[in-house]
Order: structure tokens, then sequence, then C-alpha cells
């Protein structure tokens, strides 16, 4: 099994008002610039299951009603329109012990997405680190590999922790997603 992780600096509250906001012109916006995303997933499909151009349609709209919708993966791509993407090569190193990395990370300080949206059904996993937070989960991590941490990990670990605190710095949140 393989997994994925994305990962973009993004404003949470834009985000959150964008989702909902029945914005036509970011729709229209979102559609153009994720033109490509929307021809690929077409193609994958191959005309079968629930669109990602409707799901993004669906979530600026507010309209959370279709069962088929993945809300998580339009999430996502909202989120590569709104946001940067993060491009860490460290974490793709050790995508497939994501799961030992970030545990640490989210230990105690679990915080919801900046927007509800439902979840059920999707391939996907949600994380979210608000700028506020960065400091504290800083003040909780090891600066350097720990005494019998794997090396692809811990180097994954610093180079996220790194990340997080440029981002946050520029007054941005991190979103990911995972699966």
């Amino acid at each position: 099994m393989s997994y994925c992780v994305h990962l973009y600096a993004i404003d949470g509250a834009k985000l959150a008002e964008a989702v909902g906001g029945r914005s036509e012109e970011l729709l229209a916006a979102a559609r153009e610039n994720l033109r490509e995303l929307f021809e690929r997933d077409e193609e994958e499909r191959d005309g079968e299951g629930f669109s990602l151009e409707k799901t993004v349609e669906l979530l600026v709209m507010g309209d959370f009603g279709e069962e088929e919708a993945d809300y998580l993966h339009g999430l996502e791509a909202l989120c590569q329109h709104l946001g940067e993407p993060i491009d860490l090569p460290a974490l793709e190193d050790a995508h497939w012990k994501f799961f030992g990395l970030i545990a640490p990370l989210r230990a105690g300080f679990e915080t919801p997405l900046p927007v509800s949206v439902p979840q059920q059904g999707s391939r996907y996993k949600p994380l979210f680190f608000p700028r506020d937070g960065v400091q504290e989960i800083l003040a909780t991590q090891p600066t350097e590999i720990a005494d019998g941490e794997d090396r692809v990990v811990g180097a994954a670990r610093l180079d996220l922790l790194d990340v997080l605190e440029s981002v946050a710095d520029d007054g941005l949140d991190v979103i990911g997603f995972y699966g």
C-alpha cells in the first residue's frame, strides 16, 4: 500500500470563508487554475463516480448533501488553489513512515480543520497546524535527530518543524492531507 502526503501553506480563515461562501468569482478562478487537475481526475475516473470539479463546486456553494462526493479531496483541491504547496523532499523519503512521524507532532495538539466538511468515505485524512499553535509544537520537539530515532523519520521531522515555523512566521497555517 502506498501513501501520499500533501501539505499547503494557507490562510485558514480565508479557506473557511471560501467553503460555503458561494463566490462565483472564486469558483471560476478555481476552475481555471485547477483545469489540469480536473482533466486528470476526469481521465482517471473514466466518467465513473463523482467528479473533483463538481465536488469543489459543492464546497464553494456549501452543499454537503452528495454522499458520493469526496469532500476532503475537494478541500485539498481548494487548498491547492488558495494556498501554496509545501515541497518537503525528506517527507517524501519518509512517507511510508508518515504516521510515526506525525503522531508526536500532533500529540496534545489535535486541532480541527478551520472548516467543517463531511469526511466519511474519503481516502484522505486531514491535518491542520494553525500558526498560533506552532510555537507550542516546536517547544515539545527535539531539535536534532534523537537517539534511536529512525534517521529518515528524524530528518523529515526536522524539515517539517522548520517549515511549520517558517510558514507560521509568514502568518499562514499548514493544512495537509494524507492517505
